[in-house]
């Protein structure tokens, strides 16, 4: 080969090599930059995607009445930029019509005069000079309505003379919020719950229970570019929430709630509650919870009925009268020595005394429970004897009859029984612990805890033949009208006690309300009830100092076919007017039902 051929093929090959490594750097360039392109698009997939909800549940009563919705509502801003020209100017468009506009505002919503309205929306222009468009964009919005207004009433304000010039003309800003409705006002606030859409937290009550219920499954949507504005559109389909239908009867919470308003009032109590449960599956039809606020108007107060332990008084005498019943150290007709309800010595700094006095010196253990003797009680309790093993057998006697049963109630920071144990130390600063008149002064319902929730349960279950029934707030969960799930009612394992001891207590409780002297009797004489009274001194203040007394009754209706059962409670009374506070409150229900 010569060298011009050489030099040709040279020439070739070197040719192919270069263009070989041109188009190999071109495609390392591409791919390089369509890797950094793939991250960004990555990156700006991620940003646009957003958490998408379903509809919220709703939740109803037992009845089908609709108690708690969510309903789009809207908030209505004046962007009172829109009123400034280019050099920051008013225009005349503005100065012309905006009597008007606050006239036809206030029209509507009367909510203020035109020229409020008229001095708030001056105000926000006053102090717009330096948000007009000319300086960054930035809006000032004034409030034309405080209040959130309803789809169709922003609708009639767009329709109407000023506004209907569109938004760049009049300012209106129109900004959808859902916003969450209780039917029923306030009624039954404190079991329901309540729900910010706006923040998108469940507060308290049943909102907040089953508040992953309520929500159903979250979606995804991607926020796409549409013109000037991104508009979310579903990348993946939510699942709405299910609907609660509750126990809870509106017609039976009313009627309560409007009995314990009364009852709060006349008996100059801090708070009240009821609960009004069906003996045979526990469903609770009515659970009020009122309190007086720092003026003294009384309004929907915290859940006390599932959260507020504290010591139960006199209704828990039938609980130590049941243990030493069913220990076979009692009998109904046997008598013990009262000393006419005058002041008895049980042990040093230990006097227990009545709060009346009585005709004869000795009483029967059915008399003990009837004018809920303190003085007999603790004759009775002491048949356990106050030793180590007396001790132990009375705390499990007490245990046995299933009132510190742990209840599955559907509310957030429900509160159990304490009941102390025998070997634990006396702590004097939380009054906690055993000490030697613990076990007397449980006898009289102190020294234990208990929410009125926990002493409803036991009384119901001596109305439904000596088993219990969990209570609960929840029959069905329905998703679109379809019943997701149904709750039936949950029998409690074994009877609290044999049926011999529970016929005796019963006829105890029926000796309360219906024969004469019984400490119920005179609110329910003629109403074939059965239940007992309580009354507890309680000391809640830090220097010890008297703060008043915690009035109860806990009974159930008809006494020999029990229906109902009932627990209401009155707290920090100045006098004790259990019977016409707490048992004519009783009578009141049961009577309306």
């Amino acid at each position: 080969m010569n060298w011009k051929l050489k030099a040709r093929y040279v020439i070739f090959v070197a040719g192919v090599l270069g263009i070989a490594a041109l188009l190999i750097g071109s495609y390392a360039k591409l791919l390089v930059r369509e890797g950094g392109n793939a991250d960004d698009e990555r990156k700006k997939l991620e940003n646009s995607l957003e958490v998408a909800w379903g509809e919220r549940g709703c939740i109803y009563d037992c009845n089908g009445h609709l108690i708690s919705a969510s309903a789009p509502m809207c908030e209505l801003n004046m962007d009172v930029t829109v009123f400034f020209d280019r050099k920051g100017n008013l225009k005349d468009f503005y100065k012309e019509n905006i009597d008007m506009a606050c006239r036809v505002v206030a029209e509507q919503f009367r909510e203020e005069t035109a020229s409020e309205l008229r001095r708030r929306i001056e105000k926000g222009v006053g102090e717009s000079a330096s948000y007009s468009k000319k300086h960054n964009g930035r809006h000032k919005h004034v409030k034309l309505v405080k209040r959130l207004v309803t789809l169709d009433e922003a609708k009639e304000l767009k329709e109407k003379e000023f506004f209907r010039k569109g938004s760049n003309m009049s300012g209106l800003v129109v900004d959808r919020y859902p916003k969450r409705f209780n039917m029923f006002n306030d009624e039954a606030k404190r079991v329901v719950g309540e729900f910010d859409i706006k923040s998108g937290v469940a507060k308290y009550g049943l909102e907040l229970y089953y508040d992953s219920v309520l929500r159903g499954e979250p979606g995804t949507s991607i926020k796409t570019k549409v013109g000037k504005k991104q508009i979310p559109v579903l990348s993946e389909e939510p699942v709405d929430g299910q609907d609660l239908v509750l126990t809870i009867d509106m017609d039976i919470q009313d009627m309560a709630e409007s009995i314990m308003r009364d009852k709060v009032a006349f008996c100059s109590a801090s708070r009240g509650c009821m609960i009004v449960m069906e003996v045979e599956t526990g469903e609770i039809k009515a659970m009020v919870n009122l309190a007086r606020d720092s003026s003294g108007f009384i309004q929907q107060g915290p859940n006390a009925c599932v959260a507020l332990s504290d010591q139960p008084g006199s209704t828990f005498k039938t609980v130590c009268m049941m243990a030493a019943l069913e220990e076979g150290l009692v009998s109904p007709d046997e008598e013990f020595d009262v000393n006419y309800g005058r002041p008895v010595t049980f042990g040093p700094g230990e006097t227990i005394s009545d709060s009346h006095e009585y005709s004869k010196q000795f009483l029967s253990a059915n008399e003990i429970m009837m004018y809920s003797s303190n003085i007999g009680m603790a004759r009775i309790v002491n048949k356990f004897k106050n030793n180590k093993a007396g001790r132990r057998r009375f705390i499990d006697a007490v245990k046995a009859t299933g009132f510190a049963h742990q209840i599955e109630i559907e509310a957030v920071n429900a509160k159990h029984p304490t009941i102390y144990d025998p070997d634990s130390a006396y702590d004097k600063r939380t009054y906690g612990g055993w000490s030697s008149p613990t076990m007397r002064s449980m006898s009289r319902g102190y020294e234990v805890k208990s929410t009125p929730l926990y002493t409803l349960n036991f009384y119901n279950a001596i109305a439904n033949d000596g088993y219990y029934v969990e209570p609960h707030l929840v029959k069905e969960f329905r998703r679109g009208g379809e019943v997701i799930t149904k709750v039936e009612p949950l029998k409690i394992g074994r009877r609290m006690c044999s049926r011999g001891t529970l016929d005796k207590i019963r006829n105890m409780l029926r000796m309360v309300a219906q024969r004469d002297g019984g400490t119920a009797c005179n609110s329910l004489k003629g109403l074939n009830a059965a239940g007992k009274t309580g009354t507890a001194q309680l000391h809640r203040r830090k220097d010890g100092s008297f703060d008043g007394y915690q009035l109860s009754f806990a009974g159930y209706y008809p006494a020999d076919e029990p229906k109902y059962s009932c627990v209401v409670v009155l707290y920090d009374c100045p006098q004790m007017l259990t019977g016409i506070g707490c048992v004519d409150a009783f009578r009141q229900i049961m009577t309306k039902l």
